[in-house]
């Protein structure tokens, strides 16, 4: 491993991200417990931590959480609700957009970045935040992200003390991992599988954002062309698409998104969906959680998935760094404001 082996030590490092990010990550200004919903705002690396919350605390909370990532915001968010914009960079345009029009609606807002504009949004208006390392790539910063947004919600009491068990179960769940890899590296065997394919991943809740969080992760590290379903919906549409042509679909690899705690109508979805691939000559990849509490089988789920990721790109000879199709289309688009 030389192209990226910074960018795998980074991923691999994630329970020690997560850690360094608890002892480090502070609230800047003082928020209002009182809210009626919660928008996390964000896009790409950044959006993927509103997901990630969406799906933990979905059993936890009679607060509504939602997850946006436009330039606007919905006509429903009022005073009352707490906007929490997240940007990396601090630059990213739609988070920005979505953020100063929740000034003008008067809404709460909590800022998370390393810097940029939305930083100097935050302290001209006198907008909690919460400043995190500008060292990472933005997908390489979702622990200190992360990290930052439980503060956040702690701070106004969203998240209650059952938080301490469930990260300490889950920063041992993944050293737990990490050994085992550095024995047995069973995430690149994982890797040469879908090697050369396109792949869809498919997950259910409260894994979802995990089978999100590895689509964008194999799109921007590995340049893969990579697509998500989610079940059980896709047993309702997206598995017809199984009766095409053998030779279209031989192409693809399947990766299935599992938790521990699966639920028997979603198994035989998957047992259905796996026999259709069978016969199609499609390889399929079982990824399992890990854990008891929901938020390490989430996470366990996405430091697999962060890990394949880059070690596809080793296997493909690219740069997981380069973005360069992304700068493209950014640059483009800063046309548009002349």
């Amino acid at each position: 491993m030389k192209r990226n082996e910074r960018a795998y030590e980074i991923a691999f490092q994630i329970p020690q991200h997560l850690e360094e990010a608890n002892r480090r990550c502070s609230l800047i200004g003082d928020l209002e417990e009182k809210v009626d919903k919660i928008i996390f705002v964000g896009m790409g690396g950044s959006g993927i931590i509103g997901d990630i919350i969406e799906e933990w605390l979905e059993d936890k909370t009679n607060v509504e959480i939602r997850v946006w990532k436009d330039y606007s915001l919905p006509a429903w968010i009022n005073e009352e609700a707490l906007i929490i914009a997240i940007s990396y960079s601090g630059n990213t345009e739609e988070t920005i957009s979505a953020t100063m029009e929740a000034v003008r609606r008067k809404s709460k807002i909590a800022v998370i970045s390393s810097n940029g504009k939305i930083i100097k949004i935050a302290e001209k208006n006198r907008i909690p935040h919460i400043i995190v390392p500008g060292i990472f790539q933005p997908r390489e910063a979702a622990p200190y992200l992360l990290i930052a947004a439980i503060k956040i919600l702690r701070k106004i009491g969203i998240i209650g003390e059952y938080w301490k068990e469930e990260f300490k179960e889950t920063l041992s769940t993944l050293k737990e991992m990490q050994r085992e890899i550095a024995k047995d590296n069973y995430v690149k065997r994982i890797a040469e599988k879908i090697d050369g394919r396109i792949i869809i991943i498919y997950g259910y809740r409260p894994l979802r954002c995990a089978a999100l969080r590895l689509k964008q992760q194999l799109n921007e590290n590995s340049k893969s062309f990579a697509m998500m379903g989610v079940l059980p919906e896709a047993g309702h549409n997206e598995i017809e698409g199984w009766e095409e042509n053998e030779k279209l679909l031989s192409n693809i690899a399947a990766i299935f998104i599992r938790d521990v705690e699966e639920d028997i109508r979603i198994r035989k979805r998957i047992e259905v969906f796996e026999s259709l691939m069978k016969e199609k000559n499609t390889p399929t990849i079982n990824i399992y959680s890990r854990g008891k509490s929901r938020l390490c089988r989430i996470m366990s789920t996405i430091y697999l998935g962060d890990l394949i990721s880059i070690e596809l790109a080793n296997i493909k000879g690219v740069d997981a760094s380069r973005i360069e199709a992304i700068i493209k289309l950014k640059r483009e688009l800063s046309k548009l404001k002349g």
